[in-house]
């Protein structure tokens, strides 16, 4: 059976719960399809940026205002959170919310997740940046920091440091975040299936290998 080629693009926000829950089933649909003998597909996985809060400031904002703000009081944050933290768990994470202090302008994060392709390392950087924010409640707004994380995956300082100094993909984080709308993507995470099938949240990972199954079968149609 010939090896199919099946492009991946993943919209996604790593300050958004249901992004990194959506990348777990992700992981894990992968992991099927790699131990499956039915498909025989390489898959290329590209995130995309997309930003939930392009309007906060660079220096972010307080996460008690955040949430309040949001969700319409600390009561009803607490019951949303509640809900995020309980399909968190059923993937094996167990997130840290209330060592979250600030919440960011996710801009330079996605810069930097853009520049670790150069590297080889955009998988490991989406994780890290994951972990940082929800599971250990780093400040992701402080470009130290970030410079500090892309370094702990294999990135170089220096030339990390330029990605951002030079403002290298400020532009293209911009693009991708109005394609996103253009495209009517309202959140995230959002899946697309070589540039034919969308599959929107945090979907379980048997839908992404049925999303999968039928790209494949489609590409197998005579033309």
């Amino acid at each position: 059976m010939p090896i199919q080629k099946i492009k991946l693009d993943i919209f996604s926000d790593v300050v958004c719960p249901w992004c990194y829950i959506g990348k777990r089933h992700l992981d894990s649909a992968l992991k099927q399809i790699e131990e499956s003998t039915d498909l025989n597909v390489d898959i290329q996985l590209c995130w995309r940026a997309f930003q939930l809060n392009p309007q906060l400031s660079p220096e972010g904002m307080s996460r008690s205002s955040y949430t309040t703000s949001k969700f319409g009081g600390t009561e009803n944050a607490t019951a949303v959170y509640s809900r995020v933290e309980q399909a968190a768990q059923q993937v094996g994470i167990n997130l840290n919310l209330d060592k979250i202090l600030v919440q960011p302008n996710s801009s330079r994060i996605h810069e930097l997740i853009m520049g670790s392709r150069e590297f080889g390392l955009q998988g490991r950087a989406i994780e890290r940046f994951f972990e940082a924010f929800f599971l250990d409640g780093k400040n992701l707004s402080d470009e130290e920091t970030l410079i500090e994380l892309a370094v702990q995956i294999g990135m170089p300082e220096g030339p990390t440091r330029k990605i951002l100094e030079t403002n290298k993909y400020t532009e293209i984080v911009a693009k991708e975040q109005a394609s996103a709308h253009e495209m009517g993507i309202q959140g995230v995470p959002y899946f697309i299936f070589n540039e034919q099938v969308g599959l929107s949240g945090a979907q379980p990972a048997d839908m992404i290998v049925k999303a999968i199954e039928h790209v494949t079968k489609e590409s197998n149609l005579p033309s």
